[in-house]
């Protein structure tokens, strides 16, 4: 008989320039599972002041992935800074879910932060 392994959702979580799109792509190429970013949907919306419906899509994709069960895990990076957003995944995932904050130094964050504004 056939065995199935439930999905596991890795999200991340961490204010800019924490280092999560990094950690997110290593981990998605290491694990070879998908890795959904939630500033690709934002950044394709009409209007970029759309988060919650940026959100409510990654969500959805994700929960897809889940749901096919084609890869023990699936990679979702964003900055999930409000609690009422993990509880919304959660529930759209509706599985095993695991958070990774991605913090750093103050200093650091500092440097990458004006690193982030020069380029």
């Amino acid at each position: 008989a056939a065995t199935t392994t439930e999905t596991v959702a890795v999200l991340t979580k961490g204010l800019p320039c924490t280092g999560k799109t990094t950690f997110a792509m290593a981990l998605g190429r290491r694990l070879g599972c998908p890795v959904l970013c939630k500033d690709d949907v934002r950044d394709v919306l009409p209007d970029r002041s759309l988060n919650a419906a940026s959100y409510a899509v990654l969500w959805k994709f994700a929960a897809r992935q889940c749901a096919l069960g084609a890869f023990p895990f699936v990679v979702v990076e964003s900055p999930l800074m409000r609690a009422e957003l993990l509880a919304d995944a959660r529930r759209a995932l509706s599985g095993r879910v695991v958070v990774v904050e991605c913090v750093v130094d103050g200093e650091e964050w500092g440097r990458r932060l004006a690193e982030r504004e020069a380029a």
